[in-house]
């Protein structure tokens, strides 16, 4: 049995067969998060009543949940084109000094 408890041992062949999967999970939290944070900021500009302190409140809120969504889309943009010109998912674990845990 190679790699100890864990018979498919073969799941992350390449560097990039761990970092990506764990890339996209971080940025689609944040995007669900800015998501969730337009949700809040409409109902508290909904329930606003015209209360001049708490639209404005509602709107920075909203401004701010935007742009973290464009930043997360952007970091995840970077991220891709980063990684295809250095070729991460072609670059075995062996190759760049990891560890080799089979047995």
């Amino acid at each position: 049995m190679r790699g100890g408890a864990n018979p498919d041992n073969d799941r992350y062949q390449t560097v990039g067969d761990f970092i990506i999967p764990v890339v996209n999970l971080i940025v689609g939290l944040a995007i669900a998060a800015s998501v969730i944070g337009m949700i809040i900021s409409g109902v508290h500009y909904a329930t606003s009543k015209g209360d001049y302190k708490a639209v404005d409140k509602a709107r920075k809120s909203l401004t701010y949940a935007v742009i973290a969504a464009i930043v997360s889309v952007a970091a995840f943009a970077i991220m891709r084109l980063v990684f295809g010109l250095v070729g991460v998912s072609s670059i075995s674990g062996s190759q760049i000094g990891l560890p080799d845990i089979t047995m």
